[in-house]
């Protein structure tokens, strides 16, 4: 009963975004890591810092080698 009042609210969120929000929509979905859905293949039990990292969406340094120094996040 959950899983189908969960579908129909899913489903009226749509209709309403579809309905009133279409540009914004649009625009947002254009953004990498942003949508209705993130499809992702079974990983086990992952943190937020790791999932950021697999979305490529984390605040990772760009040290190689010798280049090290300050940090512009």
């Amino acid at each position: 009963m959950l899983n189908r009042q969960i579908g129909e609210i899913d489903h009226d969120i749509d209709q309403h975004l579809k309905q009133h929000f279409a540009e914004q929509k649009k625009l947002l979905e254009s953004i990498k890591g942003v949508g209705t859905q993130a499809t992702w293949p079974k990983l086990g039990p992952l943190n937020r810092r790791e999932i950021a990292k697999l979305a490529g969406i984390a605040p990772l340094n760009h040290d190689s080698g010798k280049k090290r120094g300050k940090r512009s996040t």
